[in-house]
């Protein structure tokens, strides 16, 4: 059975257990991807999981395609194609195409801002609102903002405790409402928007819930709130 070939126990255990959760406590360079990637080949092959009902999720598009790269020499091309592999982010930028107009506001034509026009888009709305951007650096607003959507902090509940929030609050509102006017999303906004799609659309949720059988992350240590 070459799905456990080169395993330890351990891995073995977790690449054949198919009911119920798994959890792969080791250190770096222990082969807890490899195992994650022979787990998702041996449930297509000996669980009579459809690889549809699988996602697998990780955080950089390098081990992405790592991990895509492995999961070819395990499969056939259809059934890697038929996986959803890819980022947090990648995942989340495809549901949004397919469902995003359930929400106001938005279609699913929008387009993705990466940092250099997020960049743009603060020093616009410093512009906007008449803040001096040699006393308030863009970098700086620009993180305050990042940080408040990985908390799921929106525009209005942004805590105001100093007067330097009080800037921020002001920035991020204006920042998030010229996204809105240019049918555009941040890197945050992708998973924002989709956690709050899901939230907002329980049938959407439902859809995908019935839809996956298997969700796996890759380095789940590092995810955050959202």
């Amino acid at each position: 059975m070459h799905f456990l070939e080169g395993l330890n126990p351990a891995q073995q255990e977790a690449v054949t257990t198919i009911q119920g959760p798994v959890l792969a406590l080791a250190g770096p360079g222990s082969g807890k991807t490899r195992a994650l990637t022979h787990r998702i080949g041996y449930l297509v092959a000996h669980g009579d999981v459809a690889p549809w009902r699988i996602v697998a999720v990780t955080f950089t598009n390098k081990a992405a395609r790592e991990m895509k790269s492995r999961l070819e020499m395990l499969l056939s091309p259809a059934q890697v194609h038929s996986l959803a592999v890819g980022t947090f982010h990648a995942l989340c930028a495809r549901w949004l195409r397919q469902d995003i107009e359930a929400l106001p506001g938005y279609n699913r034509d929008y387009v993705i801002y990466d940092t250099n026009d997020q960049q743009s888009v603060v020093k616009r709305a410093l512009r906007d609102l008449n803040i001096d951007e040699k006393a308030w650096k863009p970098r700086t607003i620009h993180y305050a903002i990042s940080k408040a959507k990985n908390e799921m902090i929106t525009p209005n509940k942004f805590p105001v405790r100093q007067y330097h929030d009080e800037i921020y609050q002001r920035a991020y509102e204006r920042y998030q409402q010229i996204l809105v006017e240019n049918n555009a999303l941040d890197f945050d906004d992708l998973l924002l928007v989709t956690h709050r799609l899901f939230q907002r659309n329980p049938e959407i949720l439902k859809k995908y819930q019935q839809q996956y059988e298997h969700v796996m992350v890759d380095e789940f240590q590092d995810t955050n709130m959202v």
